[in-house]
């Protein structure tokens, strides 16, 4: 079905200069583009405004929001099959008409950022596209990274659902990659400890630590 996607380009964008812009992919885009107030335009939500404007001021570096709404059974198109799941196991296998998590990976992969890189004057590599989402939209955004590190090379995952999935599923999804040649940079935040999505974002972080370690040795 279609999905609804918001493009924010910096006031002085210049389709034509020899000099390019990252792309920062944002999910729950309904939100950065809104501010909570559906018919707003999204340059009225100082949340991404003002956070690409000090991005920009402190690196140097000129980039686009590219922001992709989650509005329509946001929970099944937040959360990858990459095993059974705690709500699958508390309520069952339930069937909605939408894509889930995978398929909205591989839309976002395949179909949108190609778009915006032949349409916008953007680089076309990994180290120049990152994905940022928070809650299952930081679950999302950590599981497009890992599925296409040829495509972001940055997540941005703010209070991920880790706990969506038990320890065993994560460890047999995570023992199938390998980053030999390309290792995204994952960015994690929670709350304080045991609060928020905390102890999972810990526990991943360490996984994480063990399986890098790991796969260097």
């Amino acid at each position: 079905y279609e999905k609804k996607v918001h493009i924010w380009k910096p006031t002085d964008y210049d389709a034509s200069s020899k000099e390019k812009y990252s792309t920062i992919y944002v999910l729950d885009g309904q939100n950065v583009a809104y501010g909570g107030k559906q018919g707003s335009n999204i340059t009225d939500s100082p949340r991404i405004i003002e956070q690409v404007k000090a991005m920009t001021e402190q690196t140097g570096v000129k980039a686009i929001v590219v922001a992709i709404e989650n509005v329509f059974s946001r929970d099944n198109e937040l959360v990858p099959k990459i095993g059974v799941s705690r709500d699958q196991e508390a309520f069952g296998e339930v069937e909605y008409e939408s894509m889930d998590g995978t398929q909205l990976g591989s839309f976002t992969a395949k179909t949108l950022v190609p778009y915006i890189r032949k349409h916008y004057n953007v680089y076309k590599d990994a180290l120049h596209t990152s994905i940022e989402g928070c809650s299952l939209g930081g679950l999302e955004a950590f599981y497009m990274t890992l599925e296409y590190p040829n495509v972001f090379g940055t997540a941005g995952a703010v209070s991920p659902s880790f706990w969506m999935f038990k320890s065993s599923v994560w460890n047999n999804y995570l023992k199938k990659k390998s980053f030999e040649k390309n290792s995204p940079l994952l960015y994690f935040y929670t709350g304080a400890a045991k609060i928020d999505t905390d102890p999972d974002v810990t526990d991943m972080y360490n996984r994480l630590k063990k399986w890098a370690i790991r796969k260097i040795n």
